[in-house]
């Protein structure tokens, strides 16, 4: 297919979602919006606490400062949001390809993800495992080479 094909299909499918495709992507947009800004406050000690460390190292410190308990927390809810916003998205991605194959969507769609929970999760561990492998070992490689 040409480029030009390619376009009116994408101009039938926007046709067919109609304007309430608009309505459920704000509604996406502010629910990553709330996750990301509350895993940016649950982040903020993690930030402290890595100064602290970077302070320690620059004066010759062997024993580096633990991580708190505030911490701790901090890094396991900063995930665990991290995880949700991922399941959203892919419920958004879902939502998507139903609107463009003609299907009906609503706002309540975004959390049908939630079902395929251990598929998401799996998806996120292999596309991270993948993305830092590439990573090291092809780009590392060539700026060495370079």
């Amino acid at each position: 297919m040409d480029l030009q094909k390619y376009k009116q299909k994408t101009r039938e499918a926007a046709l067919r979602a109609g304007p309430g495709l608009m309505k459920v992507f704000a509604i996406y947009a502010v629910v990553i919006a709330l996750l990301n800004l509350l895993g940016y406050f649950l982040e903020t000690p993690m930030y402290e606490w890595s100064m602290r460390v970077r302070e320690y190292m620059q004066a010759g410190n062997i024993e580096l400062p633990l991580p708190s308990a505030r911490v701790r927390q901090g890094m396991a809810l900063s995930m665990l949001l991290s995880l949700m916003g991922r399941i959203v998205t892919a419920g958004w991605v879902a939502l998507t390809l139903n609107a463009s194959r003609g299907g009906e969507y609503s706002w309540h769609d975004l959390w049908g993800s939630f079902r395929n929970f251990w598929k998401v999760i799996v998806i996120t561990v292999v596309t991270t495992l993948c993305c830092t492998a590439a990573l090291w070992f092809f780009i590392f490689p060539g700026i060495w080479l370079f």
